[in-house]
């Protein structure tokens, strides 16, 4: 019971990073760049099968990636829950090319 409950919260709290990196990492590259289309593609690569919500104004990014997770559940077998990871940045008024 204690290997189970320690199993699962491991993979959620793996999920939960992988996401809140995708989303930093898309911000920052649609920040630096105003390239929407390859921030998102970033973060789907870094978190496979996740939804990417990307809202861009002309002073900030926002990124959310949220993806389910399936962990081991000793008296239901098996609980599906939803990892997501939030990240927000500030678009400077002189932009770079570097990715």
């Amino acid at each position: 019971m204690v290997a189970a409950t320690a199993t699962a919260f491991g993979a959620v709290a793996g999920a939960v990073q992988d996401d809140r990196e995708a989303a930093r990492n898309a911000a920052v590259i649609a920040a630096r760049t105003s390239d929407v289309a390859q921030a998102e593609s970033v973060a789907r690569r870094l978190s496979p099968g996740a939804t990417v919500l990307i809202d861009m104004t002309s002073e900030r990014v926002a990124v959310r990636v949220s993806g389910p997770i399936v962990v081991a559940h000793p008296v239901l077998r098996r609980l599906s829950l939803t990892a997501f990871g939030v990240a927000e940045v500030p678009i400077a008024p002189y932009r770079s090319n570097r990715g």
